[in-house]
């Protein structure tokens, strides 16, 4: 059933919507980031770094 994983981690449909959403948006600032980044290595050198951590933040830890 598709509705397992959201009460798995505590969360209704909407609720987990919202989240992954957000996370998509954290992954697509962080590969625009990391693009500027290998075109210019000088600027934003801790895109990936950055990028990663406000994901890891966001996950719960019962996940």
């Amino acid at each position: 059933m598709i509705w397992k994983h959201p009460k798995a981690v505590g969360k209704n449909w909407l609720t987990h919507l919202m989240g992954a959403w957000k996370m998509a948006v954290i992954f697509q600032i962080g590969v625009f980031r990391c693009i500027i980044h290998g075109l210019i290595p000088d600027f934003d050198i801790k895109a990936a770094t950055n990028t990663a951590a406000k994901v890891v933040d966001h996950i719960p830890d019962e996940v």
